[in-house]
């Protein structure tokens, strides 16, 4: 049995199931497995446990889960909400470009922070709008790794 829900929350999506799968010793026992996406999809963590058999691999549970229609029509449905949301975020001035080219891209802070050579704490300060002058230097190599022109980067007035 799988269930399946998404929900928001003070503005992060999160998607969870609840399995419950059969321990060696027969009795079923209720596995929490959770997707959190945080606003960021394609950076999802996917834990889980075994009752008492350690814990299991994103690409097991990718395939457990998935193998559930169910599942995978909750996931695609959650996919495209939470695509839609951040479109709309981005349309009413309400997201930073960077990091709506980062989510657009299904990229982490972490993973642009490595990709352009600062710490992830950076790329936070810039997308929250906490630090507003980022170097042409780091919007070229932002750019560069999101694929996109670094014009697309200049908020629009």
């Amino acid at each position: 049995m799988l269930d399946v829900k998404s929900t928001v929350n003070n503005g992060v999506w999160a998607i969870s199931a609840v399995a419950v799968i059969s321990t060696p010793w027969g009795s079923p026992t209720p596995d929490v497995v959770t997707s959190s996406t945080a606003g960021q999809p394609g950076t999802t963590t996917l834990r889980a446990r075994k009752a008492d058999c350690g814990t299991i691999s994103g690409e097991e549970l990718d395939n457990i889960l998935f193998s559930d229609p169910e599942f995978a029509a909750g996931y695609e449905e959650f996919s495209r909400e939470l695509d839609e949301h951040i479109d709309s975020e981005f349309r009413a001035g309400k997201m930073n470009p960077i990091k709506y080219y980062r989510l657009k891209q299904d990229m982490s802070q972490f993973d642009l922070a490595k990709a352009i050579g600062v710490r992830q704490p950076h790329i936070s300060r810039w997308e929250s709008g906490i630090e507003i002058n980022v170097s042409v230097k780091y919007l070229s190599k932002i750019a560069k790794a999101l694929n996109i022109p670094m014009e697309a980067l200049y908020h629009a007035d």
